[in-house]
């Protein structure tokens, strides 16, 4: 596979989907890679544009099927990218936690990771706002030790940005896809 695998990573309440939606919606023909989840979706979120929606047993299924290239469980819930989504040979984007990043990188060689960060504050401000309060705790020591796994995959490319400054963010992102 010769095309690109742009993966958006970072902590509850950086900003990922909102970077890829800007991503996908400008002229750089990024095919997004919509996955599978077993929760439930927030208020905003559209199924089959921001996930497809599966309740457990459905999701179990489709492990049993090997239907997923990965899938995990993270905040009680299952997340899995389907393999046919690698089936072509289009630019992709898509947002994954480390253990798809990890699972990704032992499969194909042309991963950028973008990684978002924030400050505790922001994130935690964000994470309120959407409602995902009851394991607030949990989501914000994640970040830091998922940044820390980050750094020891091999085969990954990685660009760190803070998202203080989103549009900034956006044009980094799109002038780095734009020219490779």
């Amino acid at each position: 596979m010769s095309a690109k695998i742009y993966i958006v990573f970072g902590g509850s309440g950086v900003g990922k989907t909102t970077l890829i939606n800007k991503l996908v919606s400008s002229d750089l023909n990024l095919n997004r890679i919509v996955t599978y989840t077993s929760r439930k979706p927030r208020v905003n979120e559209v199924a089959n544009q921001d996930y497809f929606f599966l309740s457990e047993s459905d999701f179990k299924d489709k492990i049993e099927k090997n239907f997923f290239l990965e899938f995990s469980n993270a905040y009680g819930n299952w997340y899995g990218t389907s393999k046919k989504s690698f089936s072509d040979n289009n630019d992709k984007i898509l947002i994954l936690d480390i253990n798809g990043v990890r699972k990704l990188a032992e499969l194909f060689s042309n991963i950028i990771v973008i990684n978002l960060i924030a400050s505790k504050d922001i994130l935690k401000e964000r994470i309120i706002l959407r409602g995902s309060i009851d394991d607030l705790d949990y989501r914000l020591a994640l970040v830091e030790q998922e940044a820390k796994a980050l750094i020891n995959i091999k085969n990954i490319d990685i660009l760190v940005l803070n998202v203080d400054l989103l549009e900034d963010v956006y044009q980094k992102v799109y002038n780095l896809i734009k020219n490779k």
